[in-house]
């Protein structure tokens, strides 16, 4: 099975769950993705949305790569991508990326090598979201901080790995 075709019937079982779905594709996924509508669920690529008086801004895909996978974008692309979609400072921000900003752990694969998204890092320097979710980097779970942003990866779906994000009057992460 494709990874979108993958990503469609997961999208199609978590709507059935009857809570608010928001999402964003990955670099394997095909950006047609973002075009998906299903009961409950929202892609948020590209765009700030508020929800529960919270603004979440997606960034779906990845930086370029040598794997030349279908969802991939320059640093510059992403600059204007999460430029264009802020609407205003908020300390409610929380951004929810496919990629991992560039030089923490969270961007770091087997070899050491940091592969995260420059633009996103600094945006999220610029900005000051509250919380930052991030996937990509498949060996790279955990959680950091940058400045006072936290940052969390929470690992693959697919191995049994999730985040519990509970917001309230501050920001709660299982990992």
């Amino acid at each position: 099975m494709n990874d979108s075709k993958q990503a469609l019937n997961t999208l199609s079982e978590l709507g059935r769950a009857g809570r608010q779905i928001l999402f964003i594709p990955g670099n394997t996924d095909s950006r047609d993705l973002a075009t998906y509508r299903g009961e409950n669920i929202t892609c948020i690529d590209g765009r700030q949305i508020e929800y529960e008086g919270y603004a979440f801004l997606g960034l779906g895909g990845a930086p370029l790569s040598p794997f030349n996978t279908p969802y991939q974008w320059s640093e510059q692309e992403a600059s204007e991508r999460l430029v264009k979609a802020h609407k205003e400072d908020t300390a409610r921000l929380i951004i929810i990326s496919h990629a991992p900003p560039k030089d923490t752990r969270l961007d770091k694969i087997w070899s050491g090598a940091h592969v995260g998204s420059q633009a996103l890092r600094e945006f999220i320097e610029a900005v000051h979201p509250l919380l930052v979710i991030c996937g990509h980097i498949h060996e790279a779970k955990g959680c950091e901080r940058i400045g006072d942003t936290a940052v969390v990866n929470p690992g693959p779906a697919y191995a049994g790995f999730y985040s519990i994000l509970e917001l309230d009057s501050q920001v709660s992460v299982v990992v």
